[in-house]
C-alpha cells in the first residue's frame, strides 16, 4: 500500500499536478495506492482512476487558498500561518488515514510513504507522523529545489538565517526518506553535493507530458475565440504567471514588441496560464498599447487545442539558481505539440535544445529579436524544427521510458 502526498489539488491542470498524475499512474500498476492531496472545492470526486485501477483520495483542508504569491513570502508573519496551517492540516489527515489503513494492513512495513516536497514542511510532517505509525518513508522528491526557490523569492544568500534552515531541512530529509527523485541532472548533482546521501538513493525522472485530452475543438474555433486571423504570425508562452521567473523575463519581451511589429505587422504573442504576475504584464500591454497584439487566454483545461495554432513556442526565462536547474514541462507540450522552441542559452533548457537540435537558443533580448525575425521568414526552418522536436520527445521522453524508469528505481 502507497500513500502519495502532495500539496495541490487533484486533478489539476497545472503542471505540478501533471506530474504526480503521471507519477501516481505507474505507481498504481505496482501497488494498491491511496492520494493524499489538497482540497479545492466543496465537492469533489472521492476518487481518480488510473489506467490500472480506482484510487480514492483523501483531502486535507487549509485554509490558505493555494496561490503562490511570491510578495507576501517574503514576510515572516504570512510564511509562519502558512507553514503552520498546512502542516497541522497534513498531520490530522494523514493520521487519520494511517489509522483507518493499519486496520487493515497486517504488517505495517507495508504501508510505503511518496512525498512530494512544496515546501519542506511537507516531508517534514509526513515524516513525524510516519515515525510515530511506524511505517515506511519510502520516496522523497524534489519538483524544484527548495534553497534554490528561497533565493528566487527572497533575494537572500547563503548566510542568512532562513537559507540555513532550508539547507538543513533539505540534507536531513533526503537522509531519513530512503530514496530520493529529482527532474534534471542539475538538481541530482547539487543534492547529492549538499547532502551527501549515495548515489543510488537518486534518481532522475525527467518531466513529460501526459496523453493530451482528447480535443473536439477545431483550429478555427480557437481561432475565432481569440480574435486569431489565419495570417497572424503566432508566438505562445505557457506558463503559472506567480514567480519573478515567469514573470520577468516575458515583461522584457512584451516591451521589444514595438520595436518588432514594423518588421512582423501580423506579430501576436499568446499568453496561457493564470497567476498574481499577470496583472503586471497587463499593465505593460496598456501602458504599451498592445492590446491587440497580447492575447491572455487565463487557464484553459487542454492547452494542446491552443498549441496546435501557434507558430513559434517561448520560454522568455532570467538566468538564476532558480532557472539553471528547471526542465519545465511546457517544453514537453511544445515537443509533442512539433512547434519550434526559443529558449534561454543556459541551464537544463540549454543542455536540452542543444542535445535534440529542436529549437533556437537566444542571449539577450535584441538576440531574442533577431531569432524571432528568422523564424517568422522561414516556415520551413520552424517546420523543420518542430519535427525535430516531436522526433525528440518520441525517442527520448515519452511515457513508456518515464513509466520504466521509475518503476526499475523503486523497485
Amino acid at each position: 500500500m502507497i500513500i502519495y502526498i502532495f500539496n495541490n489539488y487533484f486533478p489539476d491542470n497545472s503542471g505540478f499536478a501533471k506530474r504526480c498524475k503521471m507519477e501516481i499512474d505507474v505507481l498504481s500498476k505496482m501497488d494498491d495506492i491511496i492520494i493524499l492531496c489538497r482540497k479545492n472545492k466543496a465537492k469533489e470526486t472521492p476518487f481518480y482512476k488510473s489506467p490500472f485501477k480506482k484510487i480514492f483520495i483523501e483531502r486535507f483542508n487549509n485554509n490558505n487558498r493555494l496561490m503562490e504569491r511570491p510578495r507576501a513570502y517574503k514576510h515572516v508573519f504570512y510564511e509562519v500561518s502558512r507553514n503552520i496551517g498546512l502542516i497541522v492540516a497534513i498531520a490530522k489527515k494523514l493520521n487519520a488515514v494511517l489509522s483507518s489503513i493499519k486496520k487493515i494492513v497486517e504488517i505495517n512495513k507495508n504501508i510505503k510513504i511518496y512525498a512530494v516536497s512544496s515546501p519542506l514542511t511537507v516531508p517534514l510532517v509526513v515524516f513525524l507522523i510516519g515515525k510515530m505509525h511506524r511505517v515506511s518513508l519510502e520516496v522523497l522528491e524534489f519538483h524544484d529545489l527548495e534553497p534554490e526557490l528561497a533565493k528566487h523569492i527572497k533575494k537572500i544568500d547563503d548566510k542568512s538565517i532562513v537559507m540555513r534552515i532550508e539547507y538543513f531541512l533539505e540534507k536531513f530529509l533526503c537522509n531519513v526518506y530512503h530514496k530520493t527523485v529529482v527532474t534534471s541532472d542539475s538538481q541530482a548533482k547539487r543534492i547529492i553535493n549538499r547532502t551527501k546521501i549515495e548515489s543510488n538513493r537518486m534518481c532522475v525522472i525527467p518531466n513529460t507530458v501526459v496523453n493530451s485530452y482528447l480535443s473536439k475543438s477545431k483550429n478555427k474555433d480557437i481561432r475565432n475565440k481569440y480574435g486569431i486571423e489565419k495570417n497572424d504570425f503566432l508566438i505562445g508562452y505557457v506558463s503559472t504567471f506567480y514567480y519573478d521567473y515567469t514573470v520577468l523575463g516575458m515583461a522584457k519581451v512584451l516591451h521589444c514588441i514595438p520595436k518588432l511589429l514594423p518588421i512582423i505587422p501580423s506579430l501576436k504573442i499568446i499568453l496561457v496560464g493564470d497567476g498574481d504576475g499577470l496583472s503586471q504584464l497587463k499593465q505593460i500591454v496598456n501602458e504599451l498599447g498592445l492590446d491587440k497584439n497580447v492575447i491572455f487566454t487565463g487557464k484553459v483545461k487542454n492547452v494542446s487545442e491552443i498549441l496546435k495554432i501557434i507558430d513559434v513556442a517561448l520560454i522568455p526565462w532570467e538566468k538564476d539558481e532558480m532557472t539553471l536547474t528547471i526542465l519545465p514541462i511546457k517544453l514537453f507540450e511544445y515537443m509533442k505539440a512539433k512547434k519550434p522552441v526559443v529558449g534561454p542559452n543556459f541551464g537544463e533548457i540549454k543542455s536540452a535544445i542543444e542535445a535534440g537540435k529542436f529549437g533556437i537558443l537566444y542571449d539577450s533580448m535584441n538576440d531574442l529579436i533577431n531569432k524571432i525575425i528568422v523564424l517568422n521568414k522561414s516556415r520551413k526552418l520552424r517546420s523543420d524544427l518542430g519535427n525535430a522536436a516531436y522526433r525528440v520527445y518520441k525517442t527520448k521522453y515519452k511515457n513508456g521510458d518515464y513509466s520504466k524508469k521509475l518503476t526499475n528505481f523503486l523497485n
